[in-house]
């Protein structure tokens, strides 16, 4: 008994559209960085940053957490005059070679 034509293509658009519907809904409401990530990796970025008084505080390097505006701090920060390059310090590169500038 031959197939209807009509039928298998009524069956194959719908499995297509549905196939897209699908793909398109999880795209919109995911991100890519969350559909390969799990959650439980990702819940500290949305959370405050714990306090332990360094913007960074690792083995090799502890930045304090400083506000740049305290008065205690200002007295260090101060305008720089602009630098004239071309009257003052002729070209930026001299010499280079393949090693080094």
């Amino acid at each position: 008994m031959p197939v209807n034509t009509w039928f298998l293509l009524r069956i194959f658009l719908v499995i297509v559209f549905l196939s897209l519907f699908i793909l398109l809904e999880l795209l919109i409401e995911r991100s890519d960085f969350d559909l390969l990530v799990p959650h439980s990796q990702t819940d500290h970025v949305d959370g405050a940053p714990p306090q332990s008084g360094f913007l960074v505080d690792t083995k090799g390097c502890r930045i304090p957490d400083l506000d740049p505006m305290d008065p205690s701090i200002q007295r260090f920060i101060y305008d720089e005059p602009p630098i004239n390059c071309v009257e003052q310090y002729g070209p930026a590169l001299v010499e280079s070679n393949l090693t080094s500038l």
